[in-house]
């Protein structure tokens, strides 16, 4: 559910006025926050936020085309495929995407992850790393995790996968640079979490953690919905396939080796992982 952002004398994070909370999505709740010191009209304020999401969802298919150029034989068919894909996942869930809730950004910022570790990699492949490009790939991360708590394997993976391609290129200052946007980061996520309802994480994720179903196989079972969208009560086992599905496409893009002077191959590959592993 969205945040009521109403500035209010109230203190505290609240959906109805009463209780204090921190059952909302850091990053996107702050950006909202924001939005709502341009009105005082709820109606435009809503207007405001559902047209953010409208741009927010669009921009993906902006960075797929950004990331075609970095394939100059096969970027176009590239680019085409990566957009229809893309267009298939968001009409599964349409109303995620435009009803203000942080979907758009979490996707967005996903891509962006993306074409950095993209730029990246073309980096090391013509011997010199930007300093500033790693740690802007570093920011992403922590963003991404304010986006979404339970994001983080995501962002892990992805920070595995940096500090795997950039194997010591940069100065020791950087990786320290790099830690301390991590530590802030985590610390400011959990403080506002504190701050806001008095447990380290938010309220939503305690009442989904306190009654979990033994036959959903945890995370896992959500990401097998994407493939198998069944919910039978008592026979959500079904899903397994999904889940199966996952760790053999890891399976294959480990076995897979990149072609010589094909790096675009080779870093949609590493990415493909990255995203396997961080679900």
């Amino acid at each position: 559910k969205p945040p009521l952002l109403t500035k209010t004398a109230l203190p505290f994070v609240t959906f109805d006025a009463i209780n204090p909370t921190n059952g909302v999505q850091f990053l996107w709740f702050s950006i909202l926050y924001g939005l709502s010191f341009l009105t005082g009209d709820k109606s435009a304020f809503l207007l405001a936020a559902s047209s953010l999401a409208i741009v927010l969802s669009c921009l993906p298919y902006f960075i797929i085309w950004r990331l075609s150029r970095h394939s100059p034989t096969q970027g176009s068919l590239q680019a085409v495929v990566m957009a229809l894909l893309w267009l298939v996942i968001c009409r599964y869930g349409p109303n995620q995407y435009d009803v203000g809730l942080e979907s758009s950004l979490h996707a967005f910022l996903i891509w962006t992850i993306v074409l950095q570790y993209v730029r990246i990699y073309r980096q090391v492949s013509l011997g010199s790393v930007r300093s500033a490009s790693v740690l802007f790939f570093v920011a992403l991360l922590v963003l991404n995790t304010w986006t979404r708590l339970d994001s983080f394997g995501l962002s892990a993976s992805f920070l595995v996968l940096l500090l795997v391609t950039i194997v010591r290129r940069l100065p020791v200052a950087v990786y320290a640079v790099g830690a301390a946007l991590i530590v802030v980061g985590t610390v400011v996520l959990f403080a506002f979490f504190e701050w806001a309802g008095g447990s380290l994480v938010p309220v939503s994720a305690l009442v989904k953690g306190h009654d979990v179903d033994r036959f959903s196989l945890g995370a896992f079972y959500n990401w097998s919905l994407v493939l198998f969208p069944l919910r039978i009560t008592g026979a959500n086992l079904l899903n397994i396939f999904g889940i199966i599905g996952m760790f053999g496409s890891m399976w294959l893009l480990l076995r897979m080796r990149a072609v010589a002077q094909n790096h675009g191959w080779a870093e949609l590959r590493l990415v493909a992982l990255a995203l396997a592993a961080g679900v």
